[in-house]
């Protein structure tokens, strides 16, 4: 590698700024800008090697993405006059890569070789599925001989929140085996910039994005695409997989929290979680609760827990060669079949759903006379008390008195498919119907039933509905979007309550 005076120079002055902690920002040394020159002069070398490689070979394609992001780079380090100094560090090493890549260029070696066995820079554009422009930089690994292979095996991996993310830094935690070049995946860790990382972190739409554009550039074996990250990284694993689990031969997360209410839609998906027993910014339990909700859906999860370790599961985690052995004995053309939705079905650790079953849905609902503009939902409860539950809407919006009519427990809210609903306890009987109401007879429909027992919110009971319609999809059935409710019991001061819900099938 070609030693730059600059570098430590750069570290230094970050060193210094670091000690007194500052925040300094200062224009890049004189040296730097030499550096820049240089290789801006050994451009017309890189594009030219580019223009003698076959067009969409992978070492074209891929070689593009190195330039792309080395031109890009230059560009934006051209524009900026003031930089923080602990970033000098960051951009010593930009420099070198491109540096590194010049000479290769001008000496006439292949890039392609170049790059192999190593970690390189890259940037990839693509888009999302509903049409927005996203861009990565990129830490790229590929294996010794890639050109030789038409399928590798891919890791995408996700870091965690570093408040100055940075292409080096990106894939800092990958075994030593990787930099050896005896690790057999094409291994691709995106950097999250700063200010999205601030905005939430990792998006699944954007992740999906970039693993687009990377099973075109690379020889991917698209049924062994690997998703792994730690911390925010982790995070994003559990987002990513549990919205796109289709694309995924096996995750695992390290040190993440994810959603048990969403693992019923990947519940045949292998997974390895990785935490600290010390974890106190992940608390360990956010990895147990994963592990029982999936065993509850009848997968069999792996989680390993390290003893006296903090926040930094990753270190052991990634440098455990199992890990490795443990994805390649997975492929997503070889996944079983998901297991059978069963109860008790655990949907997040505060509510949850018993009682999955297909029934015939009730009879009996109280509709509005016409002109009235309002909107109700009464059906009767199973254990047939005459209890029932209104959904009322004046206008759209919520609507919180009903006359001569004995309110036994205001609720809050239903289904989000519905604009803030109130949902009201009522008895209700052919003869006490509110005014200008009355109750009639619907026809009949099969539907699926759950208990559900926790607090009464839209999320929640979205939720719930999520987990009916892929249990009504089991079952051959086809849901709508309408569904029902009955109040088995509610405590209005803390709302919570168990309820009946039902959605209704074609």
């Amino acid at each position: 590698m070609t030693q730059m005076p600059t570098a430590a120079l750069l570290s230094l002055l970050a060193a210094v700024s670091a000690a007194h902690g500052e925040r300094v920002s200062a224009p890049l040394p004189p040296e730097c800008a030499m550096t820049m020159a240089r290789i801006e002069r050994a451009m017309p070398a890189v594009e030219a090697s580019l223009a003698r490689l076959p067009s969409n070979s992978l070492g074209r394609t891929h070689a593009s993405a190195i330039h792309y992001w080395a031109s890009t780079r230059l560009g934006e380090l051209r524009a900026q006059r003031q930089w923080e100094t602990s970033l000098f560090p960051r951009i010593a090493q930009e420099l070198d890569w491109m540096d590194e890549l010049a000479a290769a260029a001008t000496a006439g070696t292949s890039l392609l070789a170049w790059s192999e066995q190593r970690q390189v820079p890259a940037r990839f554009a693509g888009a999302t599925t509903a049409g927005r422009p996203v861009e990565f930089d990129c830490a790229v690994h590929l294996p010794g001989g890639v050109a030789a292979k038409t399928h590798w095996p891919l890791i995408v991996f996700l870091h965690g929140y570093t408040a100055q993310p940075t292409i080096s830094g990106a894939m800092r935690e990958f075994p030593a085996a990787a930099a050896e070049g005896a690790f057999p995946f094409i291994t691709v860790a995106p950097v999250l910039p700063y200010e999205r990382e601030r905005a939430g972190g990792w998006e699944p739409d954007e992740v999906i994005a970039l693993l687009d554009t990377i099973e075109r550039v690379y020889p991917v074996d698209v049924q062994r695409v690997y998703l792994t990250g730690f911390s925010m990284g982790g995070m994003g694993t559990w987002r990513t997989a549990m919205q796109y689990p289709g694309r995924f031969a096996a995750i695992a997360p390290v040190c993440g929290s994810g959603d048990p209410a969403t693992l019923y839609r990947a519940r045949n998906l292998p997974v390895w979680m990785f935490h600290g027993d010390r974890d106190t910014s992940v608390p360990l339990y956010s990895s147990v609760r994963m592990k029982t909700a999936l065993e509850r859906l009848g997968a069999r999860p792996l989680l390993t827990v390290y003893t006296n370790v903090g926040h930094n599961a990753w270190t052991p985690a990634y440098r455990d060669p199992r890990l490795y052995a443990w994805m390649l004995e997975h492929s997503r053309d070889a996944l079983p079949p998901p297991p059978p939705l069963r109860t008790p079905q655990l949907i997040r650790d505060d509510y949850a759903l018993d009682a999955l079953c297909v029934t015939n849905a009730p009879r009996l609902a109280l509709l509005c006379a016409a002109g009235t503009n309002s909107l109700f939902d009464v059906l009767d409860s199973p254990d047939d008390t005459r209890k029932a539950v209104i959904r009322l809407y004046v206008a759209g919006q919520p609507y919180g008195i009903v006359e001569d009519v004995t309110i036994d427990a205001p609720v809050g809210c239903t289904t989000a498919a519905l604009s803030a609903p109130l949902v009201i306890g009522i008895p209700v009987t052919s003869t006490n119907a509110p005014a200008g109401l009355s109750l009639q007879s619907l026809p009949a429909a099969r539907c699926v039933s759950a208990v559900y027992t926790g607090p009464l919110s839209a999320s929640s009971l979205a939720d719930a509905e999520s987990v009916l319609d892929a249990f009504a999809t089991e079952q051959a059935l086809t849901p709508t979007s309408q569904t029902r409710m009955h109040i088995r019991y509610f405590n209005w001061r803390d709302n919570r309550g168990t309820f009946v819900i039902q959605r209704i099938c074609n």
